[in-house]
């Protein structure tokens, strides 16, 4: 059964997991300065792009290094960036933009942190697990993080060069997980959080968080790599960008992950069906992605360590598996459980953060649902089931929306890449509770909606002017629609 978090040993980390060093948090935060500084130098544009990069070198410290980066106790640098991210939006508003710009998802969201705060009272009226309400807050807005940084970003970016950056800072942050990934699988050098040990031998690797967690997180920007690649034109580009596919399909097989496999090939049929629907790659190109998927996965399973090569021939060999649960390493047993649970409370549910509590009161097993469906089931009820699918939904709808109506060749492939990583992405969530990728997952949602806002915007002032009227005031908008 796999069990979260899984994290390497202490001797695989470089930097103690939980704890603040004097020292090296002062050197960590003058790297950080450093690289704010270079941002604005060479962006000059907005300091926005500075902040998201900071934003996202805090995920690469905090969630692959497992180095908690304390600015004052009680603050982390990742939340006074956040706070950072705030002050910016509130100048945008005081400079005369919307306070909240309208999407279809922002109902959702608020339904969805209104439905966790409101399962608190629902947790202390059933009485089943100790409340203790400061860490009940805790909890709440640990959950809400990424939906807040999601807001953030859509409110605060208002302009293309923006979210070309935050599309920038996304990408390198998949590169360095991938490269740590590489590092540490080939026994170069050890980087925490990495390799997971499993009786004492080194096995299955992830980025971060646990194996199938950072096969959700490659499954969604896969096909950002391979529309990048497609798009490209010059030789020096294209170069890089197959050798970062390479890198990335390598790390993807590095997870083991069987419910990653299975996303993966759902998230690339639906790529292909959108470059076909949009016209985008030729029938030979769009027969060759698969080929090549194919190829690379079982090319890097020959160059992979032996150690992690054996153990992903174990988790894949159906033959030594004796039953359903051992075939599906206990998640019969565990949904089981959890339709249990549910049965027990289907309306509102037992209340956030009660899964393994109860599942370790009942069932003797305390592990988590590796399904964040069913978590959602349990500890929400059909209520925060339905609040949550919706939010899924409606996210999808956009994605495909913008990829039917779009003029802009480049957004086309982006919005493609987007819809096929999203669906990946969903049938990855049937088996692991996703927790780490959420963060990225928002910010890669929030600068797709943020691109297709600024499309609209160029689009209805074109038409603005072609028509002789007033120009409408675009929120910062800057993409022209191709021709």
């Amino acid at each position: 059964m796999d069990r979260l978090p899984h994290n390497a040993g202490p001797e695989n980390v470089i930097f103690s997991k939980g704890h603040s060093h004097p020292i090296m948090t002062t050197l960590i935060c003058f790297l950080m300065f450093a690289i704010y500084i270079e941002s604005v130098l060479k962006f000059r544009h907005s300091i926005r792009s500075a902040l998201i990069f900071l934003l996202v070198f805090t995920l690469y410290i905090e969630n692959v290094l497992t180095f908690k980066l304390t600015v004052i106790k009680g603050l982390s640098l990742q939340n006074l960036v956040i706070c950072l991210l705030m002050c910016v939006w509130a100048f945008s508003v005081l400079k005369g933009n919307k306070l909240f710009q309208r999407n279809n998802v922002n109902g959702s969201i608020f339904l969805l942190i209104l439905t966790v705060l409101a399962s608190i009272p629902v947790k202390m009226n059933l009485g089943e697990v100790p409340v203790d309400m400061a860490q009940e807050m805790v909890n709440a807005k640990n959950w809400a993080n990424p939906l807040l940084i999601f807001f953030i970003l859509f409110n605060s970016m208002d302009d293309e060069k923006t979210c070309n950056h935050a599309l920038v800072a996304v990408g390198s942050l998949l590169f360095l997980s991938v490269a740590s990934v590489h590092l540490s699988s080939f026994g170069i050098f050890k980087i925490g959080g990495i390799v997971i040990q499993r009786g004492g031998e080194e096995g299955r690797a992830s980025g971060f968080g646990e194996p199938n967690q950072y096969a959700a997180y490659l499954v969604l920007f896969i096909p950002l790599l391979f529309s990048r690649l497609l798009f490209e034109k010059g030789y020096l580009r294209k170069g890089f960008m197959a050798f970062f596919c390479l890198i990335t399909m390598l790390a993807m097989v590095f997870t083991g992950s069987r419910g990653g496999a299975v996303s993966l090939i759902c998230c690339i049929l639906v790529y292909i069906f959108a470059l076909r629907r949009k016209k985008l790659a030729k029938p030979g190109a769009v027969i060759l992605i698969p080929l090549l998927v194919v190829l690379m996965g079982g090319a890097f399973f020959i160059v992979a360590p032996s150690r992690v090569r054996d153990k992903i021939i174990d988790r894949f060999d159906v033959e030594k598996k004796k039953d359903a649960k051992d075939l599906t390493a206990g998640r019969s047993m565990v949904l089981a459980n959890g339709i249990a649970m549910f049965l027990e409370s289907p309306i509102f549910g037992h209340g956030q953060a009660t899964f393994i509590p109860l599942d370790r009161m009942k069932f003797h097993t305390a592990t988590n649902s590796h399904n964040d469906y069913l978590t959602q089931l349990v500890e929400y009820g059909l209520i925060g089931l339905a609040v949550f699918c919706m939010g899924l939904w409606k996210v999808f709808l956009n994605a495909l929306r913008q990829l039917n109506t779009t003029g802009n060749a480049w957004l086309a492939y982006l919005y493609a890449a987007y819809l096929a990583g999203f669906c990946g992405y969903c049938v990855q969530m049937l088996s692991v509770n996703v927790i780490l990728p959420r963060y990225p997952f928002w910010i890669y949602t929030a600068i797709i909606y943020k691109y297709a806002q600024l499309e609209a915007s160029a689009e209805a002032s074109t038409r603005a002017e072609t028509a002789g009227c007033p120009v409408p005031e675009p929120c910062g908008a800057s993409l022209r629609p191709s021709a």
